[in-house]
């Protein structure tokens, strides 16, 4: 869910001193929630954007979110600009295939 936890969920690969400094009169705090409400949303991930995220993680194996965000950002197959969270939350959902074949049963379930 956007922007339930903090900074680091609203838009961590962005600049956003730049965009404050483009939108005079709003804060920071003020664009990070703006960003949570408009910014880019699952079904804005394309096949190119994957295979972008997916190296960026293998390159870093699948830690420190925020650098792997900016790598994949500044590649120009992964637009728009998605935060250090979405990346993580589109990995573990969607791309990882350990998180995706891992069968869970209802007495694991349970103890989750």
């Amino acid at each position: 869910e956007r922007g339930h936890d903090g900074d680091e969920e609203l838009g961590g690969a962005l600049d956003w001193s730049s965009v404050v400094a483009a939108l005079p009169g709003k804060t920071e705090e003020q664009c990070r929630i703006k960003w949570a409400e408009v910014g880019p949303r699952d079904e804005d991930w394309t096949p190119a954007a994957d295979a972008v995220l997916l190296d960026a993680a293998k390159a870093h194996n699948g830690h420190d979110w925020h650098t792997i965000a900016n790598e994949a950002a500044a590649d120009d197959n992964f637009a728009p600009a998605f935060s250090a969270a979405q990346c993580l939350e589109r990995y573990q959902r969607g791309l990882n295939v350990e998180m995706k074949t891992v069968a869970w049963t209802t007495e694991e379930d349970a103890v989750l």
